[in-house]
């Protein structure tokens, strides 16, 4: 840690010491010093999507959704076929829906109540179809088929799931 941090002091311009020292912080589990490198990184290389992409990465895992939103919304602006981005865009709009789910719980008898967060909810759904449809399209892989087959479904999409469901069993190997 002393070594990179001398070496930065005499190359605080050098990207890749920065990332080296991020990466050091990863392991180390310090998120916030991480996050702080990952903005000093942006300035150093503001054309870099992976560089907002960790961004993002970091601000979902501290719960700062909007953030972590802008940023992934930012690596796609950069790298437009950016699958993971688009991923990760998803998974922050839908982490939205933990709260919904809880409220919808303690609303169980009360049907008007009810009905109006089940409708909150696949709007939540419909806003974050488009990101795992373009993930999907740019890199197919298990957990986007599998999560456009649970969006499907409960958007009452039939069809759409009906197309997906023998790639999704082939996939797992069924």
């Amino acid at each position: 840690m002393e070594a990179l941090e001398e070496a930065r002091k005499a190359s605080p311009k050098d990207l890749n010491l920065l990332l080296n020292q991020a990466q050091m912080y990863i392991t180390l589990e310090k998120m916030d010093k991480f996050g702080e490198l990952m903005e000093e990184a942006v300035e150093l290389d503001p054309t870099n999507p992976t560089l907002f992409f960790n961004l993002g990465v970091v601000n979902a895992n501290e719960k700062k959704t909007a953030e972590a939103i802008k940023y992934y919304e930012k690596a796609i602006e950069l790298k437009p076929d950016y699958a993971d981005a688009y991923m990760n865009l998803a998974v922050a709009i839908l982490s939205g829906e933990q709260a919904i789910v809880a409220e919808m719980n303690e609303n169980l008898s009360n049907y008007k109540k009810y009905d109006e967060l089940e409708k909150k909810q696949k709007n939540l759904y419909k806003k974050a179809l488009p990101y795992l449809e373009k993930a999907d399209n740019i890199k197919r892989s298990e957990d986007t088929v599998k999560s456009l087959l649970n969006i499907y479904d409960i958007l009452e999409m039939t069809d759409k799931a009906d197309v997906l469901r023998p790639i999704y069993k082939e996939m797992r190997g069924q």
